[in-house]
């Protein structure tokens, strides 16, 4: 049997050995940390996004390789400072402005940003998030940076050229638009100034850019199914036969025809086609009643009404755009669209518009 001694003795070596034990245990913990430490460093460094952090006073605590690059700076230049020591101070100001907002409101922000880099102005996606801890305190705010400048490049030269072929395309229906008008003298600008009332009620109705331009096609070429109406009867200078008048009755649907194979990134055809179509099912040539009528048709119905109205025609006289106004007002919610109608009288009433060229 052992001795006091040599229990003590060997308590030591156990206790010596397990001191060895957690001393080999810590090493290996911190050479796992710093491990992972120098991974997680490497796999931030590689990324192409720019990564930021900031802690609750908004001074850099971390950046990665992309953003070191995007500034020219090494990462020891950056470390410790705030905005105000980076960037421009208006930049600066927006930026700390934005970083303030996401810790007040401990919600992430995310946004698009123009700023100065060390390679010129850049376009960034910007998210920025809040750092909370476990007492949902915020401790710092994290910003994920993508550089998308070439993106905004390339959608800016898919504008330019989207524009450029809506221009085109605007000088193609032009070019149709006066073909009809060479048929009939007595039409001559009538399809533009249709156009030009319809694209104004249009624009009161708050229409975005894009259905403006489809209503401003469709007005310029509405009457292109004219091309299949004998010149004779189009420049008749005596009331219609009945018969003649069903021969006008058709070029709606002539100018549906012409026009429906054609790939518009608007329903052109189809505001042609009900352009003559009324609310109450009297208009032709389907007799399509309310809301089976399309908006922009009951735009352009009324625009063609009070235009041919008050414009000379070869069996009467310019009957005045009073006297058009006094016939849609009439027939407000029966043949034309209430709305249409308020936004057509007052446009001519109380905004100063009228018919020119």
């Amino acid at each position: 049997m052992l001795g006091e001694k040599g229990v003590i003795s060997q308590l030591l070596n156990e206790l010596e050995s397990l001191y060895r034990l957690a001393n080999q245990l810590e090493d290996a913990a911190r050479n796992r940390i710093e491990e992972s430490g120098r991974l997680l460093q490497k796999i931030l460094n590689v990324t192409p996004d720019q990564l930021v952090l900031k802690d609750e006073n908004l001074v850099y605590r971390f950046v990665n390789a992309a953003f070191c690059r995007f500034l020219g700076k090494e990462q020891r230049e950056i470390i410790g400072k705030t905005d105000y020591d980076l960037f421009p101070p208006e930049e600066a100001e927006k930026y700390r402005a934005d970083d303030i907002r996401v810790i007040e409101n401990k919600r992430p922000q995310v946004q698009e940003e123009e700023v100065t880099g060390v390679s010129g102005r850049k376009w960034l996606y910007v998210a920025k998030n809040p750092v909370i801890d476990e007492s949902g305190e915020v401790i710092g705010v994290l910003c994920s940076v993508r550089d998308i400048t070439i993106l905004k490049q390339t959608e800016e030269a898919r504008k330019k050229t989207l524009n450029k072929l809506q221009r085109v395309l605007l000088q193609a229906i032009q070019g149709m638009a006066r073909v009809v008008e060479m048929r009939d003298a007595y039409t001559a600008g009538h399809q533009f100034r249709v156009a030009d009332l319809a694209c104004a009620i249009a624009e009161e109705f708050g229409f975005p850019e894009e259905q403006l331009r489809g209503i401003q096609m469709a007005a310029l070429v509405h009457d292109i199914g004219k091309v299949g109406v004998p010149v004779e009867i189009l420049n008749k200078p005596a009331r219609l036969t009945k018969t003649e008048f069903e021969l006008i009755h058709v070029h709606p649907r002539v100018g549906y025809d012409i026009l429906k194979e054609i790939e518009f990134p608007w329903p052109i055809a189809q505001i042609v086609l009900q352009h003559h179509e009324r609310l109450n099912g009297s208009g032709y040539p389907f007799g399509l009643k309310d809301v089976e009528i399309c908006r922009e048709a009951r735009i352009l119905a009324v625009a063609d009404v009070v235009e041919a109205m008050a414009s000379h025609r070869p069996y009467r006289p310019a009957l005045g755009v009073e006297k058009a106004l006094e016939e849609i007002s009439a027939n407000k919610g029966m043949l034309y669209d209430p709305d249409v109608v308020d936004i057509c009288v007052r446009l001519f009433s109380t905004k100063g518009f009228g018919f020119y060229g």
